[in-house]
């Protein structure tokens, strides 16, 4: 790593909120009757942000009957709090309380340090990956230009969930794995895939260890007894989202409310393919389209993927079309890191490379207007 790197990615973190805020300006036009803070405000606070807020507030719904939780009826439909991972509010309720800030402040400050964070470890990441700090800071550049990853200024889950993931791959690669247990307990608890990310997270363990090479696995070297013991603190994970599910079942006497509470996000398991293109107009069929494409260039990426970044990348596209919605996927589908990466050598090496890393970033701008406007698309 290199620290004119990390300067210029400090600078880039803080400058695209500046940008968005211009973005913001323009659209709304009205930005003389707003503080320069409200204008901040109003773009990097939509949607999920409210329910963030609520639950830092004032904390989780309280459930008598499995209805309080969420249901979708043919006279309505009802939405609860419980389908929101914990870590996050909880994160913003601590500096509201110990810092005597708003929810808003304290929504800037966990976004701006942890979308600055996300960066950092993406490039620290590309960085022990690559061996090449030049590209590793070109594939950092395009993963942050790319359409909506704009999600990682604003005040939502994804810049604190990638900065713990990214930096959980550091330490494995890093061999550094006692530092595992305060990435991989709020990894669980900021969203309901955090659990699952825990397998590629194993399994690149393994291959660092050189217990899996080429799909290879040394299953007697798996089960020795060293490999098992260092293998403990991955547990921390496990163990943290049994406990989230006991409170769960004590306070509203379901273990798995924040499944139940999908529901009235009209999200229900089902086949991850039966969601695309089911006719229901032009936001499902982007989002479906959007996830194709994300499909695609999977597909062309996955001999050069090892199986820990590949198993990442299809669970974190399969396992959310598998609630029956495409509504979001464009959000799931920005925390993918692996695909940018490995995506970003085939735009490095064209001659035009800063030429497709701006156009990139205008369509991540154009991707922004949804989001301002408060369209589905920006869901």
């Amino acid at each position: 790593m290199k620290q004119k790197h990390i300067f210029l990615l400090v600078l880039f973190s803080v400058g695209i909120k500046l940008v968005y805020c211009g973005v913001n300006l323009y659209i709304e036009k009205s930005g003389g009757s707003r503080t320069f803070l409200q204008n901040y405000y109003q773009v990097s606070k939509k949607n999920d942000s409210y329910w963030y807020q609520g639950i830092a507030i004032v904390g989780y719904d309280k459930v008598n009957t499995r209805e309080d939780l969420g249901y979708v009826r043919v006279d309505g439909f009802k939405q609860s709090n419980w389908a929101f991972f914990p870590f996050y509010p909880m994160m913003n309720r601590f500096l509201m309380r110990t810092a005597g800030m708003n929810f808003d402040e304290s929504a800037s400050i966990i976004s701006l340090v942890f979308s600055t964070l996300a960066m950092i470890g993406i490039y620290w990441f590309c960085c022990l990956y690559f061996g090449d700090s030049r590209h590793s800071l070109y594939a950092t550049l395009l993963f942050f230009s790319f359409p909506y990853s704009f999600y990682f200024s604003m005040f939502y889950t994804e810049a604190v969930f990638l900065s713990v993931l990214i930096f959980s791959f550091v330490v494995i690669h890093s061999n550094r794995t006692y530092f595992l247990i305060p990435l991989l307990v709020p990894l669980v608890l900021l969203r309901p895939n955090g659990v699952v990310f825990l397998i590629p997270l194993y399994l690149y363990y393994l291959e660092r260890s050189g217990l899996i090479r080429s799909l290879r696995i040394d299953w007697k070297g798996i089960f020795r007894l060293e490999n098992l013991r260092r293998s403990l603190v991955f547990a921390s994970g496990p163990l943290a989202f049994t406990g989230y599910c006991i409170y769960q079942y004590v306070v509203t006497g379901y273990f798995f409310a924040f499944s139940i509470a999908q529901v009235g996000w009209f999200r229900d398991v089902g086949s991850p393919w039966a969601p695309l293109f089911k006719g229901e107009g032009f936001v499902y069929d982007f989002n479906s389209a959007y996830t194709i494409l994300a499909i695609v260039v999977a597909v062309m990426m996955f001999k050069k993927m090892p199986l820990s970044l590949n198993v990442l990348v299809w669970s974190s596209i399969l396992l959310p079309l598998t609630s029956g919605s495409v509504i979001s996927m464009p959000r799931y589908i920005s925390v993918v890191f692996p695909l940018f990466m490995f995506l970003s050598g085939h735009f490095y090496r064209s001659e035009g490379r800063n030429f497709l890393l701006a156009a990139v970033f205008f369509l991540q701008l154009a991707s922004l207007f949804p989001w301002i406007k408060l369209y589905p698309l920006g869901y």
